[in-house]
């Protein structure tokens, strides 16, 4: 063999074992770098689930609000609807105490005075008593005025 022969054969072992070795080198590069891209996209996935997580929590609160929205909403309808009916109740009972014949205020006779004197020794009020007998108040005030002065009691 000739000596440009020898170095043309050395030249190529060279060559040959440098591209094993950059070969080497880049494998073990992309195997490392396999290893890290891996992570980063488990890292990467594990973010966007927590995202997901995240967004569909703030889902659920949303709708969770629009329903709690929408109960109040309804029980204030609700609570609406009851104040008018209670207003015109009010108006109906109004018209009903109008309607009612109102307490006269004369004398009593001797057997509604003798009802009052009843009725004031069980513990009744002078109104209590007024609505009793469908008197006036004042009447029956007067009435037992008049039983309580010691001449009158002794009749």
């Amino acid at each position: 063999m000739e000596p440009w022969q020898w170095i043309l054969m050395a030249f190529g072992g060279v060559a040959m074992g440098y591209s094993l070795i950059q070969g080497a080198k880049s494998r073990r590069n992309i195997a490392a770098r396999d290893s890290l891209i891996d992570a980063q996209t488990d890292i990467q996935e594990l973010e966007s689930s927590a995202r997901g997580i995240v967004q569909q929590l703030e889902v659920r609160a949303y709708d969770y609000s629009r329903e709690v929205e929408a109960r109040i909403d309804n029980r204030l309808a609700v609570l609406d609807q009851l104040i008018v009916d209670a207003d015109r109740e009010i108006e109906r009972l109004q018209s009903l105490l109008a309607l009612s014949p109102q307490p006269v205020e004369r004398e009593l006779s001797p057997v509604e005075q003798q009802r009052c004197l009843a009725l004031q020794e069980t513990g009744c009020t002078i109104d209590e008593i007024a609505r009793c007998l469908h008197l006036a108040p004042i009447s029956i005030r007067r009435t037992l005025d008049q039983w309580q002065r010691p001449d009158k009691r002794a009749a």
